[in-house]
């Protein structure tokens, strides 16, 4: 594993090294660089007793809140560069994820400066879910419109985050704002079922957070990396994964934790997931009592040695054995949001869904399907 380091951005709080907000890991002949954005408080209000879950989360204040990490995760393998999740806006005075909401490092445009890339090299924006944390940052202003932040890039979105989205019906809201931009720039694909957007690169289906929540799988080589997304929050939801928040589908969130899980720690794979603190390298074990979230401790922020240098103690990502993915779906033949034909999960086409019809000037939003305003979504904060 390799660190970027050297350098520094000013940013509310002052100086950010890169290695403080940029790790780097290589699995295979994939790069993969976790960029993070900061980090914000939250409460969980878990279903579970205050006891237990404040034995679990013994940092939470009287307020019962966590301090979260902010990761986006950048995936480089045959030439494809595949970004997870957006992220917040540009860091700025009038962003409303700033202090004393949030604490923000230079963000994740800095990062991708940091490794010498500009918006123009992202080739795919993967949005595990359509929450305001995950896709403020996938749309960008220019000259009085919002515009697609990376210009080349297809953006891709669960189809059910997209046609069942109660918070897509608001006025004005920030989700639309940024979805929106996505569709009328015709850079948007929905997907349905399990998903190949490259050789060794695999999005999968993981609803509860959201129901059109997607986890993507990295088989490089012998190595395995799982980015989850929102599938947890904190890691003492993998020790209790019928731990759950409000706004979220237990039933289906305990489902895709358990699939998740047995998947991560028969292979040994890495996993990343979107709110552990920075860097966020771990695995998941299996023992008597359950499963458990084990961070690499080595990696822990410390210093540098040496510009671009190894730092003492960083691990070299296991090898372990590869397991084949599934048939492939062609993401050159995803459809567009409003345009048929659709193609469900077995390959049968669908009629075409309506046009979308607008709920405000500037965003045409598709009906509504399932029930509006059942929280299911739930909200990002």
């Amino acid at each position: 594993m390799d660190v970027d380091a050297g350098g520094s951005a000013e940013v509310a709080g002052g100086a950010w090294p890169t290695e403080a907000f940029v790790a780097t890991r290589h699995f295979g002949a994939a790069r993969v660089d976790v960029l993070s954005d900061g980090g914000f408080t939250w409460a969980p209000e878990l279903r579970a007793p205050e006891e237990e879950w404040r034995r679990a989360m013994p940092e939470a204040n009287a307020r019962g809140e966590i301090f979260l990490g902010h990761n986006m995760v950048l995936i480089r393998h045959g030439g494809v560069a595949a970004l997870v999740d957006a992220g917040l806006d540009d860091p700025s005075p009038v962003s409303p994820w700033m202090p004393p909401k949030a604490r923000r490092s230079p963000g994740v445009q800095a990062g991708l400066a940091r490794l010498g890339l500009a918006p123009e090299d992202v080739t795919h924006v993967v949005l595990t879910h359509a929450h305001g944390d995950h896709v403020a940052g996938s749309a960008v202003e220019r000259d009085g419109r919002r515009v697609p932040r990376y210009p080349r890039a297809r953006y891709l979105l669960g189809r059910r985050d997209w046609e069942g989205h109660a918070a897509l019906a608001a006025p004005d809201p920030l989700i639309g704002q940024h979805l929106g931009a996505l569709h009328r720039a015709g850079a948007l694909d929905l997907i349905d079922g399990e998903t190949v957007l490259a050789p060794g690169i695999v999005l999968e289906p993981s609803p509860g957070d959201s129901p059109g929540h997607y986890l993507v799988r990295l088989d490089a080589g012998d190595n395995r990396l799982y980015v989850v997304g929102d599938l947890f929050h904190h890691a003492c939801e993998v020790q209790h994964p019928d731990w759950v928040s409000p706004g979220r589908d237990p039933v289906s969130s305990l489902a895709s934790r358990r699939r998740l899980m047995a998947a991560a720690a028969g292979s040994g794979a890495t996993v990343v997931f979107s709110h552990e603190h920075f860097p966020p390298w771990g695995r998941i074990s299996s023992r008597e009592e359950g499963y458990h979230w084990q961070r690499d401790e080595a990696e822990a922020p410390g210093p540098a040695q040496g510009r671009g240098g190894r730092r003492a103690g960083m691990l070299t990502p296991p090898r372990v054995a590869r397991c084949a993915p599934p048939p492939p779906r062609s993401v050159a033949a995803l459809p567009r949001p409003g345009r048929g034909p659709r193609v469900g999960p077995a390959g049968r086409a669908k009629p075409g869904a309506p046009a979308p019809t607008p709920a405000h000037p500037g965003w045409p939003v598709p009906p509504l399907q399932g029930a509006p305003g059942s929280g299911v979504c739930g909200p990002a904060w």
